[in-house]
């Protein structure tokens, strides 16, 4: 609108200074035809002061006479100095007929003083009476040559209007290109401002302004989603690697969400789906059941073929209700905590009683940040066997947490708190040194076993760390264990980390072995010294006979792969029978049992072997 605005303003001034100029060519012309008629009757008026001299009561004196004179020269003057003289001079022959009538009248100053005498003055009125008929024709020539350069100059001036005209509607069409051009980018920068740039749904801003522009009181159902271990994906193959996931994810998700009012990326690999309408709560649900069969297939990033599950959280609210988006969308994500927290690959549905397991989960939070200042955490160890011997050769330890308020804590309830908050990794530092400290105890030929997280192996400082335990609770590294699980050696730098515990004399064990997908490769991949036969095949081990052949596999391979075995979860004569049946020679379990505190552990070694 500004540039418009100028545009118009310009024309105004133009059309203005044209009106102007031509009044100004107009005033010119009438200057030069006032000016030669003032000559004219200036000259005539002396030519009748000097012949009224001579008429019977003339009053006309010589001083009269001489002043009218003067006013002729004085009226010569005037001309000589005006555009009147210029025109005059472009007639043909204008300038020497001028210049001869001036010549004239002023030839007549020497004989103003005889003008009183009759043949004086018939003499000069002889001389300047031709004067005033070609005074008026000179005029009449510098007239019409002055209105031809008029003409000429309106001519050219109608030129110069024509072209500033021309140009100042270029300058419009440029300013309207301009102005649509602004909008553009404008309604451009909007849009980007709005919209996920990897994916092209919306951003968390975009879904923030168009949540809030719906229509209040509607039906409506959220849902949230997040991709299963996405950071497993970055850590292994990289962020563009997981930037071309998240593409093929989001193109994926495009075609399963029909009946979608809002689709967006709020942020890493969480998205966020909307529906509206009485029917919102089971699109919604359906929705993620399509999502769920649309990650079955395998993603293609690179060479690597990637299998992908997610977990959802569905909220929704019905026609009338007055439960805001903000309100809506937090109910929503409790419910994908929760989907999270039951083993992932699922979509659950938000009811109040997640609300209350989420208050707690916070509350527990909260007191892990307090609980090793305020020695709420203590240490249990679970005596590892060997049975050919019969002597318990080490122990596992275990956290245990006996809060202020709600007493005792199942590990299951916070270790996956702590791991999720980041909390695991001065939590296990504490364990490390309190384990050590303990050991330091024990005789030097039995060992000690510790659990490591995966948060735990992304600290860089943590090789440093238990280097300096050791050395500074005098711990032998041989009789150091660290259990990790498979989801610690997604870890890209996991091999270099259980390299230099190895370089330190630690070892390590992979623990829950059987249970993942991947668990042979890692036999292959990684320098491993243990494994640990998960509990739940002890379970059915003796009872199942396909489970029996998995575990004699297991344990041939060790063999083979020089590892040793130990087995979790010997709780009954029939489990320790089966564990002996197969070659296993290191086991743990309530049948041996339960976890002691730290001053209980001597009576393990003091007591007689089991049998």
């Amino acid at each position: 609108m500004v540039v418009v605005a100028l545009v118009v303003t310009g024309i105004a001034v133009t059309v203005t200074l044209a009106n102007y100029l031509m009044w100004t060519s107009q005033s010119t012309r009438f200057n030069i035809t006032i000016e030669s008629g003032q000559l004219s009757a200036e000259l005539f008026r002396f030519e009748v002061s000097v012949a009224d001299r001579f008429l019977a009561d003339s009053q006309t004196t010589q001083a009269e006479v001489e002043l009218r004179y003067q006013i002729l020269l004085n009226r010569l003057e005037i001309i000589r100095n005006s555009e009147t003289f210029a025109a005059l001079t472009q007639t043909p022959d204008g300038a020497r007929e001028y210049a001869a009538a001036v010549a004239t009248i002023r030839g007549v100053e020497p004989r103003l003083a005889d003008l009183g005498d009759a043949a004086t003055a018939r003499a000069v009125l002889g001389e300047l009476l031709p004067l005033n008929g070609r005074i008026l024709r000179l005029a009449s020539s510098a007239q019409t040559v002055l209105t031809d350069n008029i003409s000429r100059k309106q001519e050219n001036l109608g030129r110069v209007i024509v072209g500033v005209s021309a140009i100042v509607v270029v300058l419009v069409l440029i300013g309207l290109a301009l102005i649509g051009f602004v909008l553009r980018l404008n309604r451009r920068s909007d849009r980007d401002a709005r919209h996920d740039a990897l994916t092209g749904v919306l951003n968390r801003h975009g879904f923030n302004v168009a949540l809030a522009s719906q229509p209040p009181g509607g039906a409506c159902a959220i849902v949230l989603l997040d991709v299963d271990h996405f950071k497993d994906i970055n850590d292994r193959f990289g962020h563009d690697a997981g930037d071309v996931f998240l593409i093929q994810f989001a193109a994926r998700l495009a075609g399963v969400v029909e009946g979608a009012q809002l689709v967006a990326r709020l942020g890493g690999d969480e998205f966020a789906i909307v529906f509206m309408g009485s029917h919102a709560g089971r699109q919604a649900e359906a929705c993620c059941e399509r999502i769920a069969q649309a990650l079955a297939a395998p993603f293609d990033v690179g060479d690597a073929h990637l299998m992908a599950t997610a977990s959802m959280g569905i909220a929704f609210k019905q026609e009338g209700q007055l439960d805001d988006a903000g309100a809506l969308m937090k109910s929503a994500d409790i419910a994908l905590y929760a989907a999270k927290g039951a083993g992932r690959a699922r979509h659950l549905v938000f009811d109040p009683a997640m609300r209350e397991r989420a208050l707690r989960e916070q509350k527990l939070r909260q007191g892990l940040a307090e609980a090793e200042k305020r020695a709420e955490f203590h240490l249990r160890f679970q005596p590892i066997v060997d049975i050919d011997s019969g002597r318990t050769v080490g122990f596992e330890a275990l956290l245990r947490w006996t809060h202020a308020e709600l007493g005792h804590v199942s590990p299951g309830d916070f270790i996956p708190i702590a791991e999720r908050s980041g909390q695991i990794v001065s939590i296990g530092r504490w364990v490390i040194e309190e384990a050590f400290r303990d050991a330091a105890t024990w005789p030097d030929d039995v060992f000690i076993s510790i659990n490591l997280s995966a948060r735990q192996f992304a600290d860089t400082t943590l090789g440093t760390f238990v280097e300096r335990a050791l050395t500074r609770f005098a711990i032998r590294p041989e009789r150091v264990i660290f259990e990790i699980t498979e989801s610690v050696l997604l870890h890209n730098d996991a091999a270099g980390i259980i390299a230099r515990f190895r370089r330190l004399g630690v070892q390590v064990a992979l623990d829950d072995f059987g249970t993942g997908f991947a668990s042979l490769s890692y036999l292959r991949r990684f320098e491993l010294d243990k494994i640990k036969i998960d509990q739940s095949f002890m379970q059915t081990g003796h009872s199942d006979p396909r489970n029996a052949v998995v575990v004699r596999s297991i344990c041939r391979l060790a063999e083979e792969l020089e590892l040793e075995i130990i087995a979790e979860g010997v709780e009954t004569a029939e489990h320790l029978a089966f564990v002996r049946s197969i070659g296993c020679r290191l086991v743990q379990g309530f049948y041996f049992s339960r976890p002691l505190l730290a001053q209980d552990c001597a009576s393990r070694w003091q007591a007689a072997p089991v049998a």
